[in-house]
């Protein structure tokens, strides 16, 4: 469990990928994908799919890059291979 200075020093970054056509497997894994985000306690994530479920964004918090990297490389859509397209990049908010 981070601290409240840890909390507070977090970064937010965003985790935008697109889904090859893999309808078959794609229902399959979803729970498994919501599920991996709602049990990541240490990130206050939010997000979903886009309208037309092409792909989806997730918005979250991470120490730095490579500890963002790290988690979204492990979500159930990458390691099952059925995201065709993916970038994680740091969110800049404004103040």
């Amino acid at each position: 469990m981070l601290t409240d200075r840890e909390v507070a020093m977090l970064k937010k970054y965003i985790f935008f990928y697109l889904m090859k056509n893999e309808s078959e497997k794609i229902p399959m894994l979803v729970p498994k994908h919501v599920k991996y985000w709602e049990e990541n306690k240490s990130v206050d994530s939010s997000g979903g799919p886009f309208g037309d479920r092409s792909g989806g964004l997730i918005l979250f918090e991470a120490e730095e890059m490579n500890a963002a990297k790290t988690l979204a490389m492990n979500d159930p859509f990458v390691l099952e291979q059925v995201i065709e397209r993916k970038w994680v990049k740091e969110w800049m908010q404004e103040q």
